[in-house]
Formats: C-alpha cells, sequence, structure tokens
C-alpha cells in the first residue's frame, strides 16, 4: 500500500457525507407526503399538484452538469455551503409568500439544490470513505 493510500480517510468525514446523503434524501422524499395537504391547501386539481414533484425532478435533470461545472471551479465545500443556502432561500421563498406558483419556483429551487449536492458530494465520499470502499458506501 502506497502512503499516499489512506490519504483523505476519515470516518468523521464520511460520517458527516452520509449525514448529507440523508439531508438530500429527506428533502427529495417530503413532497410525496405534502401534496394531499397542498392539494386541499391550494385547492388543486391532480395535474397541478403533479407538476410539484415534476419541477423538482426536472430541476435534476437541469442542473446536474453545471453543479458538475462549479464543483470543479469552485471545489466541493464551496459548491455544499451553496447548496444548502439555496435550499433554505427556496423554502423561505414558499414560507414567507405561500401560494401555488410561488411553491412551484420553490420546489424547483430546492431541487436544483439537491442536484448540485448530490453532484458535489459523491466525489467527496470516494475520497473520505477509500476507493475500495466506495461502492458498498453508495449502496449504504
Amino acid at each position: 500500500m502506497s502512503p499516499s493510500a489512506g490519504a483523505g480517510r476519515s470516518r468523521k468525514l464520511t460520517v458527516l457525507v452520509f449525514a448529507i446523503f440523508i439531508a438530500i434524501s429527506l428533502l427529495t422524499n417530503i413532497i410525496g407526503p405534502l401534496i394531499p395537504d397542498i392539494i386541499r391547501g391550494f385547492s388543486l386539481s391532480l395535474t397541478a399538484a403533479a407538476l410539484l414533484p415534476f419541477s423538482f425532478f426536472i430541476a435534476y435533470g437541469v442542473m446536474s452538469t453545471p453543479a458538475g461545472v462549479l464543483v470543479e471551479k469552485h471545489g466541493e465545500k464551496p459548491v455544499i455551503l451553496g447548496a444548502f443556502a439555496l435550499s433554505f432561500a427556496g423554502s423561505l421563498l414558499v414560507a414567507c409568500a405561500p401560494g401555488y406558483r410561488t411553491t412551484l419556483v420553490s420546489v424547483f429551487i430546492i431541487g436544483v439544490a439537491m442536484a448540485i449536492l448530490q453532484v458535489a458530494i459523491n466525489p467527496l465520499l470516494r475520497v473520505t470513505g477509500g476507493e475500495e470502499h466506495f461502492a458498498f458506501n453508495c449502496a449504504l
């Protein structure tokens, strides 16, 4: 084993990366249980309600490649912090101006933030958990 083989490994950082993955999962999966309340609160049709999770997942498609460019240009840490700030801004938007359109925009913004987080966090898992454990850690 070369001296640099263990470089970058850290259990604490790996746990932090896992915590970020849990945050991504929670924010991604929370919209489903909220849909019935959103339908009642805004008196939406099922089609209008279906646009909410659709806008979230469209954000992934729109932002995945630009997120990789951001990580390459600025590094993981500032991009992760920016993604959390963007997610907070999206949440604050719907809290300050509740309405269907702002909720739709807010869900899209949060989806963009989650796409950025996922793109930024995957390489960190490879570094912090070790190359030989990457597949296991991803599945975990």
